[in-house]
């Protein structure tokens, strides 16, 4: 019959100790704390055994010298009153007089796992030779019955642990089953069995349908689910131990660039667009970007989550209203011919210039650009022009040798070479010298250029991208720019409008901004009311876009709430003109030097649009009037402006200068 641990100690202790004629034996086995002893046996002479184990043998005494030693060495240690002196110093040792003790070590399959250890007070010599081989016979023996037994036990009470685990989710089941109605029991029971403990973690990763994948700090993908392998067209093998680098280019400048950011700020995740040219055509993927340690730890780990949003942006496309792409944001009719446009110059390395107003956001168009080509797994490189003297842009642009100038004291590629295969963007291209425009001429007609310093030709693989706030053809006009490189420059044309010009856009850029500006500051600033939206929607916005997000991120370090209101922004943008909405040149009415016409004077502005708004009136409002007025229609500030003749906004602001406070009871 099967034996437990206690009764088989004990059963061991009773046979070695009749056959060896000890009459006490101890069972002792390792433990964290030393020795701990499991089983002791006593053999009295008429009443057979005496048997304890479990807290009973917990403060028994015995001699843990040899015990420790014969443990230590692996061998028995057999001692007996004449030589226990002269081997080992042990307090219990020194009681006995005539007496033979066996330190026998258990040796199970792998380790030592315990000791026999007997004695005999009365007699010395007790344990010769020849019982000590039969003795570790035995002992073998009992090893393998004891690890047989503690195998079962250790069997037996896993599964009453996982009974009671059973028993528990059971419990939890039947409980939840008492707090669903009659019908979604029944609904419930009849489609899915209850949740049981056996669901994997695995099974969820690899049947989710975005795309998982888990990366190093060094970009590197540890983990990848099926359906990411899907996106990417990869198999596992593929796609293990790879560089994000070699698998998504543009995700993993992203990721280059979140680290720092997210180690700075906490944020939580970043959002972008990756857009992939695959066999069976385009594919579009919404990636997510989140820690899953702190950015700045050794350890750092990062999951990127893929959506493929191939077919909403198709539909997005043929529909004319396509919100975004890559780091654009906007659904204006002029954004989503600027979209038209990047998509078309995928597949070509056309130049492209890009003109228009400071802040419009030529630097993202350049990017998304790139991204949209078939150059997006190479590098993308700029340079502003504007912030360089010609000996310095000449080095940027085509690097230098050592010698070729003071202070250049080693070689340095350009940025050609360092965009060699890719796209190099050149950013306010308007206003470098005419001697640099012969240069660029140059690679731009032959592709060739050559560093500071050194006589050695080189080809250029480089698409270029310029861009500009200035008017080339007035510059060309004056002589100060080249005609034929603008028109090697303007093979296509892409004019950025101004934000004034496309105030359809601004909520969509309003909520964008704030969900990035949110996390970076750790605010939880969701949303804008409509008065405060009203107000940005009427400003006009001399600075573009780049004004509207340092004016949010001002409101938002302001706000002590949940949402944006109209005293959370400066007054600057309170006390624009109300002619500031008809203002068609993008400046504020009190900067431009304009006079009232003569009753015999018409003005016109040299792009007017058809049927332009006249301008308002102006009248003096003082405080007495517009309190009255505000009386009048029982503080309907929109009734108020309506009489005045100005804006909502503009009463807001005199409500404020004036210190006005509705008097209703």
């Amino acid at each position: 019959r099967s034996l437990s641990l206690n009764e088989l100690v004990q059963t061991t202790l009773h046979i070695t100790m009749e056959f060896a004629g000890a009459d006490r034996g101890l069972w002792i086995v390792p433990d964290i704390d030393g020795l701990r002893v499991e089983g002791e046996a006593t053999h009295l002479r008429e009443a057979g055994f005496e048997d304890r184990s479990g807290s009973e043998v917990r403060d028994v005494s015995y001699a843990e010298s040899p015990a420790r030693y014969a443990l230590a060495t692996h061998h028995a240690v057999v001692v007996d009153g004449d030589t226990a002196t002269d081997t080992f110093e042990d307090c219990y040792l020194q009681t006995l007089q005539d007496f033979s003790l066996l330190c026998c070590p258990v040796r199970g399959a792998k380790e030592v796992i315990g000791l026999l250890y007997l004695e005999n007070r009365h007699m010395n010599g007790l344990f010769d030779a020849s019982r000590l081989e039969v003795l570790q016979v035995l002992v073998t023996q009992a090893a393998v019955a004891y690890e047989n037994a503690r195998l079962y036990e250790e069997r037996v009470e896993r599964e009453r642990e996982l009974l009671q685990m059973k028993e528990s989710l059971e419990a939890i089941s039947e409980k939840r089953a008492e707090l669903l109605s009659a019908e979604v029991v029944h609904r419930r029971q009849a489609e899915n069995e209850v949740l049981r403990k056996e669901q994997y973690f695995e099974t969820i990763f690899e049947t989710v349908q975005e795309g998982i994948l888990a990366l190093n700090r060094e970009g590197i993908v540890t983990r990848s689910n099926r359906a990411a392998r899907e996106l990417l067209d990869l198999s596992r093998d593929n796609l293990a131990e790879q560089s994000l680098h070699d698998i998504l280019p543009q995700a993993f400048l992203q990721l280059q660039h979140s680290i720092p950011q997210h180690a700075a700020s906490g944020a939580s995740s970043d959002e972008f667009e990756l857009h992939l040219h695959q066999a069976d055509g385009p594919r579009v993927l919404k990636a997510y970007i989140t820690p899953l340690k702190p950015p700045d730890s050794d350890d750092g780990e990062w999951v990127i989550v893929l959506r493929d949003i191939t077919r909403l942006a198709m539909l997005e496309r043929e529909a004319g209203e396509r919100r975004s792409l890559g780091s654009l944001i906007g659904s204006s009719r002029a954004m989503q011919e600027i979209y038209r446009f990047i998509e078309d110059l995928g597949e070509t390395p056309t130049t492209v210039l890009l003109t228009g107003e400071s802040g419009t956001g030529k630097g993202m168009i350049a990017t998304a650009l790139h991204q949209e080509s078939v150059r997006a797994d190479q590098p993308f490189v700029s340079l502003n022009c504007a912030a360089l003297n010609d000996e310095m842009l000449s080095s940027e642009l085509f690097g230098h040798v050592k010698g070729a100038f003071t202070g250049a004291v080693k070689d340095r590629a350009g940025r050609f070479e360092l965009a060699e295969g890719g796209t190099l963007f050149l950013d306010e291209i308007g206003d470098i010298s005419p001697q640099m425009q012969a240069a660029l001429l140059r690679v731009l007609e032959k592709g060739e250029y050559e560093r500071l310093g050194e006589s050695r030709t080189r080809k250029a693989d480089v698409r270029i991208i310029a861009a500009t706030n200035r008017d080339l053809k007035e510059k060309m006009a004056e002589g100060s720019f080249r005609e034929d490189l603008y028109y090697r420059l303007n093979v296509v044309s892409i004019h950025v409008p101004p934000l004034r010009e496309r105030k359809e856009d601004i909520p969509l850029l309003v909520n964008h901004f704030l969900n990035l500006l949110s996390t970076k500051l750790q605010k939880q600033v969701t949303g804008i009311t409509s008065e405060a939206m009203e107000l940005l929607m009427s400003y006009c916005w001399v600075g573009n876009i780049r004004e509207l997000k340092n004016l949010l991120e001002r409101a938002v370090i302001m706000c002590r709430a949940d949402r944006l209101d109209v005293n959370h922004f400066p007054d600057v943008l309170l006390s624009a003109s109300p002619e500031c909405v008809e203002n068609r040149q993008g400046e504020p009415l009190d900067t431009q030097k304009t006079a009232a016409p003569t009753a015999t004077q018409t003005t016109e502005a040299p792009h007017a649009p058809k049927n332009p708004v006249p301008p308002r009136r102006r009248r003096r409002l003082t405080r007495d009037l517009v309190s009255a007025t505000l009386d009048e229609t029982g503080w309907n500030v929109s009734e108020t402006a309506r009489r005045l003749d100005v804006t909502r906004q503009y009463i807001h602001r005199l409500i404020k200068k004036f210190d006005l406070h509705d008097a209703a009871p």
